[in-house]
This record gives structure tokens, sequence and C-alpha cells, in this order.
């Protein structure tokens, strides 16, 4: 027969001599108690589900632990897990300093120099989720603040490590690397460094030692540069991610997709349609047809924590491009985003195939 994980609502099989006893969601890993064969879920055509059910029944309210419709993170942050995630970022951005540093001095190509920095951001900016994750932060201003000085904190070790190879290797003066992490002594290493030559060239002769020479104020310009793609970047890569993570207060875990519909026709009247979704009238999700042809079109997901208690609805906007090679890229615009809805209404959404 088959059964429903009430948590996840993924559909599974079960004998009914298992009726009764205790199950693990292969899925979730959520338990919950096999029913009996008359309780259990219909075996019923996935078509007939999606015409009849979506469409005839539009579901009841849901609302969050404050009342609302829409998903808003708490602003609570679990102060012990938070500091220790604080101080595991410190040390793995050191680590990473380290070994971005030495790749830019020691591949003194600036083009090279150019991807060694996304690359950097980039996994500051991953880094940062996970520990926030981890942490179980739901209070944005500290996740962001947190990021930023993770970046900054970066960069600056970065520069530490950087200067001091690079001061040794002009013979400017010897220093080590604790000494020049002050800022009085990194700005003035600093200006020695662009006032010296030889420190980087560009061009087909760069690796024989010649080429365009990089000094002074242009040299300065690409430090900017480089701290401001580092730190920005960093803070763009979390956002993206954290904005869309939301957090079960009752559970205390954060929620995970469970169901992504297929390709649908675009929503014309998108405040309208928002609107009745707010209102319980998910009918508006049945009577959408699946999308034919074209580069735009419409797509909805369900996430849910372990325990069940927090179900969110996302509709989007999704366009696909295609560069000169033909290569696909989408984006995405949700115009519903974090709607609460209750298992039932759920089971029901997840039922389109």
């Amino acid at each position: 027969m088959d059964v429903q994980c009430p948590h996840c609502h993924v559909t599974l099989e079960a004998e009914e001599s298992q009726a009764g006893m205790t199950a693990s969601c292969p899925q979730c890993q959520g338990e919950f108690v096999i029913p009996a064969a008359a309780e259990a879920a219909p075996a019923e055509d996935p078509g007939v589900v999606e015409e009849t059910t979506l469409e005839s029944s539009p579901g009841a309210l849901a609302s969050g632990p404050r009342g609302e419709s829409f998903y808003r993170p708490s602003g609570r942050v679990d102060l012990i897990r938070g500091i220790l995630a604080l101080n595991a970022g410190i040390l793995l951005v050191f680590v990473l300093a380290l070994v971005y540093s030495y790749a830019v001095r020691y591949i003194p190509f600036l083009y090279l120099n150019a991807l060694f920095t996304l690359g950097f951001a980039v996994v500051i900016g991953f880094t940062a989720v996970i520990l926030n994750r981890h942490a179980r932060n739901r209070n944005r201003i500290l996740a962001f603040c947190g990021t930023g000085l993770i970046a900054v904190l970066g960069l600056w070790f970065s520069w530490g490590f950087w200067v001091t190879t690079l001061a040794e290797d002009l013979k400017l003066f010897s220093v080590t690397t604790f000494q020049v992490m002050h800022p009085r002594v990194i700005f003035h290493i600093a200006g020695e460094i662009m006032s010296a030559e030889g420190y980087m060239s560009i061009g087909r002769f760069a690796r024989s030692g010649g080429g365009l020479r990089i000094t002074g104020t242009n040299l300065l310009i690409l430090w900017i540069l480089e701290a401001v793609t580092i730190v920005g970047l960093a803070v763009w890569v979390f956002l993206k991610t954290y904005r869309s993570m939301a957090f079960c207060e009752k559970c205390r875990n954060w929620t995970e997709i469970f169901y992504t519909s297929p390709s649908l026709k675009i929503v014309e009247e998108e405040e309208e349609f928002r609107d009745a979704l707010a209102d319980g009238n998910f009918s508006v999700l049945a009577r959408l047809p699946k999308r034919n042809s074209g580069d735009q079109y419409t797509e909805y997901t369900l996430e849910s924590c372990p325990c069940g208690e927090t179900v969110l609805l996302t509709v989007k906007d999704v366009s696909v491009s295609f560069n000169s090679k033909g290569d696909a890229s989408t984006s995405e615009r949700p115009f519903v985003k974090g709607l609460y809805v209750t298992p039932e209404t759920a089971q029901r959404l997840a039922s389109r195939k």
C-alpha cells in the first residue's frame, strides 16, 4: 500500500502488516507511524489529482508563529553557536588568505590574479553561508555584519602574508607576518612597494621581465579594485543564498526544498495571482497549463522542515537566455516568496507531475 510521509510529503510503499509500526522516511529522515490500509493515501492517477484535487479545493489558510502569511526570520541567534561560528570563520579565512596571497605573489600575472581574487571572494561567501547555517543565525543584520567582518579580515590577512613575502623579495626591509598586520606598518610597506620597480607586468613579454609595468597610482587603483571585489562579491554571494533560507522555530532546523513543479505558463497578472494565493485560493496554480515552448515560464517550489510544521510555497518567474556559443543560463525572480501553506495543501500541490 502507499503511505505518505507527514514531514516531506513523499509517497512511500509499505506492507499492510506494518501498520502501526514506526518508520523512518528515507528522504527527510523524519519518523512517523505507518497508518492502517484504510487510512493510507489512495493510489490515484497523478494526472487526475492535478486536475481535480487542486482545482476543486482551495486549501486552508496557514500562518507563521506570529500570524504572518509570508515567512519572516525571527531575528533570533544562538549566542554560543554564533560566537563559535565567528571564530571558526576567522580561522578559515586566515588559512584561505595564506593560500590566496602566495598564489597571487608567485604567479604574478594579472589575468590569473583576477581569477584568484574572484575565487577567494566566492569561497568566503559560501563559507559564511555554511557558518551561519550551523550557527542557526536568523538575524539578517548580524549575519550581514559577520560576513562583512570575515571578508575584511580575509582581505587584511592576505595583505599581511603577501606584503611580507614581497618586502623580503624586493629587499625593502625584513619584517614578520604579524608585524605587518599592524595598520601603520602595512600602509608604510604598501607605499614602498608602489614606488618599487618590477613588481607586476602584463603583456606577452611579462614572463621575461618585459611588458607593461604597473606601479604608483595604477597599482593603488588595482589594490582598491581587489579590496572592493573581495568584500563586495563575498557579501553578495552570501546574501543571495542566505535570503532564500527559512528556519522552523519549533524543530530548530532549516527547511529544504522537496518539490519543484514542471515548467508552467507565465503569469500575466502577478499581483492578483499573489493576492489569490495569500487568500488561500490555490486553484490558480491548477489552472496554469504546462509550458509548450518559449524562453520564459513560471515555476513553484515547496520546502519543509523535518517536523512538517513549516511548509513554504515560492512561485517564481524563470527566464532562459543563450550566449553566443549556444549555452543556456537561467535567471529567477520570485514574485510569491515563502508563503505558508498547510501540509494538506502542500500534498495537493506536490502531486502535479
